[in-house]
């Protein structure tokens, strides 16, 4: 029963249709051996990394190590990182320096990998971070904005119960880390069709936030509960 629910769930995203349902129990253990083998199995077929040879890291947690300071957790893409090196922290203009990495609770010089990885930074306060912020290397690597132009399109895909949007409906975004409540508005156009079955619209965003061309995102409209 609870299989054939999950299922139901998975079929509304195109690429969740063939994605397995392995059943598990965290008072036996019964499955967990499947349950790895599949999420080996996964790890071989993730798409390649963004490899556009600048570092950009998400912060998804920031606190303070006594006698260390600001410590910021997140999952790099791009890269490399390098203890010492400058970064840039948006929204915020803040610059900081890389004091220490560790990843899997191991001190480390360098990463590349674009694995989860913890920063000590010096030269600013843990007090000034926090979730959705954006560490950058490369100046040029993120903006800061309360206006995105993007390429719509529902989870379900076209003919297979898409819903619409109306204009000027306040949905919430998720981006990375981060989340805002927008407006989506086509400004007084009429819908601009995409390849796909995507449509162009302007999201007004409540407040900046930091994110680079391309960036992939969700909007979740929050009664009725939609993606």
């Amino acid at each position: 029963a609870v299989s054939g629910e999950i299922r139901a769930l998975a079929d509304v995203a195109p690429f969740l249709h063939t994605a397995p349902i392995v059943p598990v129990s965290a008072h036996t253990g019964a499955g967990i051996e499947a349950l790895r083998r599949e999420l080996t199995r996964a790890l071989r077929v993730i798409p390649p990394r963004d490899d556009r040879g600048w570092f950009r890291l998400a912060i998804d947690r920031a606190f303070t190590v006594r006698g260390r300071g600001a410590v910021v957790t997140g999952t790099l893409r791009g890269g490399p990182l390098e203890r010492g090196q400058a970064v840039r922290i948006e929204p915020g203009g803040m610059v900081a320096r890389v004091r220490e990495l560790q990843v899997h609770n191991r001190s480390v010089e360098r990463v590349t990998d674009g694995g989860r990885t913890a920063v000590n930074l010096a030269g600013v306060e843990a007090e000034a971070l926090r979730r959705g912020q954006v560490l950058a290397t490369d100046p040029g690597a993120i903006a800061v904005t309360d206006r995105l132009l993007v390429a719509l399109r529902s989870p379900a895909g076209p003919g297979r119960g898409e819903r619409s949007w109306g204009e000027g409906e306040t949905l919430r975004l998720h981006v990375a880390t981060e989340s805002a409540d927008v407006i989506v508005s086509r400004a007084g156009r009429a819908p601009i069709a995409l390849p796909g079955g995507e449509t162009v619209a302007l999201l007004r965003l409540d407040r900046p936030v930091a994110a680079a061309a391309g960036d992939r995102f969700a909007l979740r409209r929050p009664s009725p509960s939609a993606t």
